[in-house]
């Protein structure tokens, strides 16, 4: 076994090992022990799942669309406001078509609004669209207030 290949092996059993701790940690009840570097190593099931958690955690009521909504993933009520969210896992600034793909999916939900909600942050048409649309972005900022919100509500 030759030095690069020693190197390729470590790396490959780290990689192995980063994902078994975000599917872990995804898994885990207590919202507090993950971050956002776990988040961006989520699948994205995974990730959809601690999103639901999340926004449970901090105060939503979460329900499943009973449309078929196929491009919201959840419904969220609070103070009788209804929101379809999309949750949208990437790997780079999101889009303007998901915006686009949300607000039919929470009108078809009959939802008073709709949210993307993502890992990541927003390209510029994405968020000129989203003002058009009367849509909500939240992004990795809002993620990561929620996160902040969640542990300290100590639940």
């Amino acid at each position: 076994m030759g030095f690069p290949d020693l190197w390729w092996g470590l790396g490959a059993l780290l990689s192995v090992a980063l994902y078994m701790l975000g599917h872990y940690l995804c898994r885990m009840e207590n919202i507090s022990q993950v971050g956002l570097y776990e988040i961006d190593r989520m699948t994205r099931k995974d990730f959809r799942e601690f999103c639901r958690r999340l926004l449970v955690r901090v105060g939503y009521q979460v329900e499943r669309p009973k449309t078929a909504g196929k491009w919201i993933g959840f419904i969220l009520e609070k103070d009788g406001t209804r929101m379809g969210v999309m949750v949208k896992q990437s790997v780079g600034p999101v889009s303007a078509r998901p915006v686009e793909r949300a607000a039919e999916g929470a009108s078809r939900n009959r939802c008073h609004r709709a949210i993307v909600l993502s890992n990541r942050e927003f390209t510029r048409e994405a968020r000129e669209r989203s003002r058009e649309l009367g849509e909500e972005l939240w992004g990795r900022d809002k993620l990561a207030d929620l996160l902040i919100v969640a542990r300290s509500s100590g639940k």
